[in-house]
């Protein structure tokens, strides 16, 4: 279960990785355009901008016992702020140009120390932060999402 889970951090990460380098999805106009594109379609960067649940007290309780864990652990190898709760995530700040590809493997590492996120959570590294949330709905890629063939 703690592969899959790593599997899983360094799939997203890779997802997140290839979008900010080509510059995101040219259809979204700002951060929180959720409006469908033309064809009826909405982007990748739409769905990530509309798949946060607002929490709860008890959510964002849940979800920072969470990110303490992963802060004490991965702030040990990286600059990483202390999570900051907001209404619909908790943010760990990558500070003193941290890149993704230095966040992907001590997250793993610490996957095995902490374990895996709550249940129904989300734990992602995105170009400046690491962000623990509830999400809407599942998305993968599907690039990632397509089984290997062979």
């Amino acid at each position: 279960m703690m592969l899959a889970a790593s599997l899983a951090v360094l799939a997203v990460a890779g997802v997140v990785i290839g979008l900010a380098a080509r510059g995101g999805s040219s259809t979204a106009t700002r951060p929180n355009d959720v409006q469908s594109t033309s064809t009826g379609k909405r982007s990748y960067a739409q769905l990530v901008a509309a798949n946060y649940k607002p929490l709860t007290a008890a959510q964002s309780a849940r979800l920072l016992r969470f990110a303490d864990a992963a802060y004490r652990c991965m702030s040990t190898q990286i600059d990483l702020g202390k999570p900051d709760v907001q209404p619909t995530k908790i943010v760990l700040s990558m500070r003193g140009g941290t890149s993704m590809q230095a966040v992907a493997p001590v997250a793993t590492g610490c996957a095995a120390t902490i374990g895996d996120p709550p249940p129904g959570s989300s734990f992602q590294v995105r170009p400046r932060a690491v962000v623990v949330y509830l999400p809407k709905y599942c998305i993968l890629d599907e690039k990632v999402a397509r089984p290997a063939t062979g």
